[in-house]
């Protein structure tokens, strides 16, 4: 991701596509992949009828490091990963804590996770009051099995 956005020198078009970001499309492509699977071994393990399970989508990591540029970028690609994450879910009738939704809000805005005081200065584990965001969320979801 970090390619695509030139970070630390790193030359754009080293991504690939005439807008450089074909390895970004290829990450999510990826990543589509792997949620299937996760979820495929999961309900293989436990019946969601039977197990109260929970899913969480995940605020974008590193924004603290990001330009609004790099930001615009790389948001549209991490936002259509966390509704996948949802699709899938919901395809199994596991709910879904809006984390990315909760902590950047729905207009795709550029927001310093740090500087809002929910993830820890390392930009990628939540700070305690972005746990206990999460931790609510996840309540709020309630505790009875999928449908």
């Amino acid at each position: 991701m970090m390619t695509a956005v030139g970070a630390d020198g790193r030359d754009p078009s080293d991504c690939g596509g005439d807008d450089n970001q074909q390895c970004l499309r290829d990450l999510i492509e990826a990543y589509k992949h792997e949620v299937d699977q996760i979820f495929e071994e999961l309900v293989g393990i436990v019946d969601p009828s039977e197990t109260v399970i929970r899913v969480e989508d995940t605020y974008q990591l590193g924004t603290n490091q990001q330009t609004t540029a790099m930001f615009a970028i790389l948001y549209p690609y991490w936002k259509e990963a966390q509704e996948y994450i949802e699709q899938v879910a919901d395809g199994y009738g596991i709910p879904v804590a809006h984390v990315v939704d909760d902590f950047m809000g729905t207009d795709g805005a550029y927001v310093d996770l740090v500087a809002k005081g929910l993830v820890d200065p390392d930009g990628l584990h939540p700070s305690a009051d972005g746990a206990e965001r999460i931790a609510v969320l996840m309540h709020d979801l309630g505790y009875d099995v999928a449908n």
